[in-house]
């Protein structure tokens, strides 16, 4: 596969992807539910993001799996939601450099992970149900 002109990740074998989740939904009346519309879109959140514990859940892209969590949770509080956005920040870990730390501090199994500073990608999504964005 050709490297994208925008990479600027190192070429890893391991490495950790992880995120942090902002939302804002509007709701369609006063009257909704609200802590548990609140509850039904982080359920909805965990289960398109992770999965169940032992499994998780295939990702082919962060895209298409933050766009599952929009759909995901307008449907889990339907029809009190009509449109969501989610913003979810790449935060990536590489594998800790054992040549970097004193020998006592080696890890044997490779399970120290340190995080990057450097650019990660910046992904948004929306989902509406009431409206067409065509």
């Amino acid at each position: 596969m050709e490297k994208d002109k925008w990479t600027t990740l190192g070429e890893s074998t391991d490495r950790i992807f992880s995120t942090s989740v902002e939302s804002e939904w509007e709701y369609a009346s006063d009257k909704a539910p609200f802590n548990e519309c609140y509850e039904r879109v982080k359920t909805a959140f965990i289960k398109n993001f992770a999965g169940p514990a032992k499994e998780g859940v295939p990702s082919p892209s962060a895209q298409l799996t933050q766009h599952q969590m929009c759909l995901g949770a307008i449907e889990a509080c339907k029809p009190h939601i009509t449109d969501i956005k989610i913003i979810t920040p790449n935060l990536h870990y590489m594998p800790l450099s054992s040549l970097n730390v004193p020998a006592h501090m080696h890890a044997t199994n490779n399970d120290v992970f340190f995080p990057i500073d450097g650019p990660s990608g910046y992904i948004t999504s929306s989902a509406s149900l009431n409206r067409s964005k065509l």
